[in-house]
């Protein structure tokens, strides 16, 4: 987004959270100005049941209770700070890559605004409730709207707090949304108002994929990134290798051990990312543990995936793609990975949903969606 930005002529400051001060920042260019964002420091905070934190929250507006939307006098501490880094920096517009309490500031303050989003972070304003299988729990649409009343009620007070009448739809309402998604992925179902680009970061300078030869000529090429301990990936990895198909698996979480066990097989392993475009481009299948970005990319591939959830938000996207027929989910609580892999390899309906999505988003398209939303940014210009 820098380099989009600075194209067109326009100068950007980055706000980042302190830990992120003294580290290079992903996608920025060149000597942009750096601030430190201001903390939110609620005096108490909303506790969902279970763990991790909102692994039972039953719609977005838990997670931002929990995060410390319970406490309206310390957000409204934490935009005032906002507000002045903005009187500070004169920004024509804010990009926010979820950045709840400075889109607050930005509504308050009549700053323009964009939100950066795969969809989960920009929800609806009547805040759907989570999947249940998501949230591990029965639903409970008594405690969803217990939640959404107390969120709304602090965005009302906070808006007094600034001399503003101000309710949830238009805190919600106030940014242009710039998805790095396309609707089929959209958590929450395709939207009128979004602005849908796919993914940013297809092509990088990471290496090339490798594939080790199986030896069998009716193997298939899969792509694999995961994540988690090999008692999750394990099953996933075995039948693939059972199965003889070459694979190209990026896993950071692999011990040595892990790269020892495959180390003679049809699995190349890797722990840092390879070249994503390519290896889409080269692979038949892929495997993944629901990242919203390669999840939405393999799709806009036309290519069958087989997903691996990690929380609630990754679940939801996999229900999405699944929903669709261009996918199938898989979890170690499902049982046996066989026969999961063994569809994916085999069942061509998937593939061919995939085909059908990726053809009705030309990259030509989803260009010029982020084209013009980067140029309404920069323009100041609410969309």
């Amino acid at each position: 987004m820098d380099a989009l930005i600075k194209a067109r002529h326009a100068e950007s400051t980055w706000v980042v959270p302190h830990a992120q001060l003294a580290h290079p920042l992903p996608g920025a260019t060149g000597s942009s100005p750096l601030h430190p964002a201001p903390v939110l420091q609620p005096r108490k905070t909303f506790a969902v049941a279970g763990s991790p934190a909102f692994a039972r929250a039953n719609s977005f507006a838990d997670i931002l209770l929990e995060q410390g939307f319970t406490d309206p006098q310390a957000v409204t501490v934490a935009v005032n700070q906002w507000l002045k880094l903005f009187e500070s920096i004169r920004p024509v517009a804010i990009l926010c890559d979820y950045a709840p309490v400075a889109q607050l500031a930005a509504c308050l303050g009549n700053v323009p605004a964009t939100q950066l989003t795969n969809g989960f972070d920009a929800p609806p304003v009547e805040f759907p409730a989570f999947d249940d299988h998501a949230r591990g729990s029965p639903g409970d649409d008594a405690a969803r709207s217990h939640g959404i009343e107390r969120l709304s009620e602090t965005i009302r007070r906070v808006g007094q707090d600034f001399g503003v009448e101000l309710g949830l739809a238009q805190f919600l309402a106030w940014p242009a949304t710039l998805s790095d998604a396309i609707p089929e992925t959209d958590p929450y179902g395709e939207r009128s108002g979004f602005s849908y680009a796919g993914p940013f970061t297809l092509s990088s300078a990471a290496p090339a994929p490798g594939w080790t030869s199986s030896g069998e000529r009716s193997a298939k090429r899969v792509y694999a990134y995961l994540r988690g301990s090999m008692g999750r990936v394990g099953p996933v990895l075995e039948a693939l290798r059972l199965a003889g198909n070459a694979t190209c698996c990026v896993w950071p979480d692999a011990t040595e051990m892990a790269l020892r066990h495959y180390s003679d097989s049809c699995i190349q392993m890797h722990r840092s990312p390879v070249n994503l475009t390519a290896a889409l481009e080269q692979a038949d299948l892929v495997v993944n543990y629901g990242s919203a970005s390669v999840l939405c990319s393999a799709v806009l591939a036309g290519k069958a995936q087989l997903m691996m959830p990690m929380d609630a938000e990754k679940l939801m996207f996999a229900r999405r793609v699944e929903s669709q027929g261009a996918g199938i989910i898989w979890m170690p609580q499902m049982g046996a990975a066989a026969a999961s892999v063994q569809r994916l390899l085999h069942d061509e309906s998937l593939g061919a949903a995939a085909g059908a999505i990726a053809r009705r988003h030309s990259p030509a398209q989803l260009i010029q969606a982020r084209d013009a939303a980067v140029e309404a940014l920069v323009s100041g210009f609410r969309t």
